[in-house]
């Protein structure tokens, strides 16, 4: 039964998550603070394009968590929340007939409320893979899932970020283009849920439906504070997210306004992360099973100083395309590094849903926060010194996980699977 799992998971990654989830996601995301710019947004909205989205799944996620945990067929709830999330991608594709003056606010909210049913599903879909696996073969889940999903993304970006490149000088036609491109990316969803749809769903046993939600929230929510390991974990990984989120808009603008890189040089930057990511995906495999999933997370905080620090060496774009390298490192290792922490420190049950609600609220409260926070540092000083300042952040973060984490032994057994 395991075996069948394992590998219809492996398989819903390459289908769903490799292609129709990657290709619907990198044919817009990766381009939204320059569409956004190119709509008139200012540097303010800039900042609001990657706060907004926090604040959203901050009011959503453990509600939907404690409801999908409760839910008899998650799958079913979890349709209901790909086609809300696919369907407001039509809503963002008419934002370009709306009066100039309230474009850029329209997207920002539409991006930011977009958030919530995209983040319910893959909180949801985390809650899969924790349910399903062992410790062995979740790690090799994950490594597999970011595998399939990066493999896809260099042809998604480049095709269309030489598309938007070719209409850059067109005035008004390339807002034309970005409306094609959403239209394409709500197709592309419909693929995916088309795939999904195809995946076995797991009824939960009926006795774990009969708890009222009031009763079931209390209990859950002080088996949580009672799991020291859980909320130590959780509070670092809170002041780690906070100093990574608060780079975000940083790089945004850095690449925006002193590179003046146009959508062709964002695909690059893209594409090059996406790459080494790609390639890294074993490293970071191994490197846990070798010396620790705690072991590993310090020196992902390490690789993360250098991943914005750097962007102070480039002049041009070309350099920023060598400076990617070190980014893709880190995009790989934030994606099986901290979440598989997670599922170390939280139980391997139903409850552990609303686990993995309550460690994505709090990554979403800094998402949040964080921004403004650089914010601020950039309305006082300037660029440079903001991402000096958010740097040095990310160094406290690596000398603090070196003095908490540093000691404790790894959790899983063996070597890795590849």
């Amino acid at each position: 039964m395991k075996a069948r799992y394992f590998e219809g998971y492996v398989q819903y990654s390459a289908k769903l998550r490799g292609v129709s989830s990657t290709t619907q996601n990198n044919i817009w995301k990766p381009f939204n603070a320059k569409f956004l710019q190119r709509l008139g947004g200012s540097d303010l909205m800039v900042f609001l394009l990657t706060a907004l989205p926090g604040l959203v799944a901050v009011l959503t996620l453990i509600p939907s968590s404690l409801f999908l945990a409760r839910s008899r067929s998650k799958k079913r709830v979890m349709k209901a929340l790909f086609y809300t999330n696919r369907g407001l991608l039509l809503v963002i594709a008419v934002i370009p007939f709306l009066p100039e003056s309230i474009r850029p606010l329209i997207f920002v909210l539409l991006v930011g409320f977009i958030n919530f049913p995209d983040g319910a599903s893959q909180n949801a879909m985390q809650g899969y893979v924790g349910e399903l696996f062992e410790e062995r073969e979740r790690v090799e889940a994950l490594s597999l899932r970011i595998k399939f999903s990066t493999f896809f993304t260099p042809f998604v970006t480049m095709l269309t970020g030489a598309l938007l490149a070719h209409f850059e000088n067109s005035g008004n036609e390339i807002l034309r283009v970005y409306q094609i491109i959403f239209v394409v990316a709500f197709l592309l969803g419909m693929v995916e849920i088309s795939v999904f749809s195809r995946f076995r769903d797991r009824e939960m046993p009926a006795d774990q439906n009969k708890e009222g939600g009031a009763e079931f929230c209390a209990d859950t929510i002080k088996q949580i504070f009672k799991n020291r390991k859980f909320v130590k974990y959780i509070i670092l990984l809170f002041v780690f997210n906070f100093f990574w989120q608060s780079g975000g808009p940083l790089s945004s603008l850095y690449m925006l306004n002193v590179l003046h890189a146009n959508e062709l040089w964002i695909a690059f930057f893209s594409i090059i992360s996406g790459i080494v990511a790609l390639f890294t995906a074993p490293f970071w495999n191994k490197l846990i099973f070798r010396i620790g999933n705690n072991r590993s997370l310090i020196l992902l905080s390490l690789v993360m100083v250098f991943n914005l620090g750097l962007y102070l060496l480039a002049k041009d774009c070309y350099a920023m395309c060598a400076i990617q390298l070190v980014n893709g490192l880190a995009l790989m290792g934030s994606g099986v590094v901290i979440i598989n922490g997670v599922y170390e420190v939280a139980p391997r049950d139903n409850n552990g849903l609303v686990y993995i609600g309550v460690y994505n609220t709090l990554y979403n409260i800094s998402m949040f926060v964080a921004p403004f926070f650089s914010y601020w540092i950039l309305s006082h000083w300037n660029l440079t010194t903001a991402i000096v300042i958010v740097s040095l952040g990310r160094a406290f973060c690596f000398v603090l996980f070196l003095l908490t984490l540093g000691g404790e032994k790894k959790l899983i057994p063996g070597k890795a699977p590849y």
